[in-house]
C-alpha cells in the first residue's frame, strides 16, 4: 500500500454524526480522533511524526532514562519504542549512553538538536491544548480534567497496568 496514499486519509478529517444518544465512548474516540490529526498535521509542519513528538518530551523531563523505563512510562512495550529510539539516534535527536551503574541498561539524552526541536514541539501543544480548550472556561477545564482522570484511572485498574 502507497504510505502517501495511507496517510492523507488522516488530513481531512469526516466529522461524526453527532447526536445526543451517541455512546460517550464513541464521542472520547471521535474527540480522540479529530485531535490527533491536529496534532499530526501541526507536528508535521516542524517535521516531526506523532511518534516522535511525545518521546522527546519524555525524555526532555528525565534525561539519562533508560529505554525500558521511557516504554514503561508512556505505556508502550520495550520493542515497539526501541524503533522509534533508533530513528531519533539516526537522524541526531537522541544518543544513547550505557549506564554508569548498570552496564545492561542504556540511557537516553537529547542532543541540542533534540533539544531545539523539543521547544516547538511543547509550543505546538501548548498551543493545540490552546484551541482544543478554547470554548471551555476555566472550571469547566478543570472539571473535565477531573472526569477525564476518573475515567483514566478507572480504566488503568481495570487492565492492571
Amino acid at each position: 500500500m502507497n504510505n502517501k496514499k495511507n496517510r492523507d486519509h488522516h488530513k481531512k478529517p469526516c466529522p461524526p454524526v453527532y447526536d445526543v444518544n451517541m455512546p460517550l465512548n464513541m464521542l472520547i474516540r471521535s474527540v480522540d480522533h479529530i485531535y490527533g490529526m491536529r496534532i499530526r498535521n501541526e507536528l508535521e509542519k516542524i517535521g516531526v511524526t506523532k511518534a516522535i513528538g511525545p518521546v522527546i518530551m519524555e525524555i526532555s523531563k528525565k534525561e539519562g532514562i533508560s529505554q525500558n523505563e521511557l516504554a514503561e512510562k508512556m505505556h508502550f512495550r520495550a520493542s515497539s519504542i526501541s524503533v522509534t529510539i533508533k530513528n531519533m539516534i539516526e537522524i541526531g535527536l537522541i544518543t544513547k549512553l550505557t549506564s554508569k551503574e548498570d552496564a545492561r541498561q542504556a540511557q537516553l539524552f537529547l542532543t541540542q538538536k533534540g533539544i531545539d526541536l523539543n521547544k516547538k514541539i511543547a509550543q505546538t501543544f501548548k498551543n493545540l491544548e490552546e484551541e482544543f480548550t478554547s470554548t471551555l472556561d476555566i472550571e469547566e477545564q478543570k472539571v473535565l480534567r477531573e472526569l477525564l482522570d476518573k475515567i483514566y484511572n478507572n480504566l488503568l485498574k481495570k487492565e492492571n497496568i
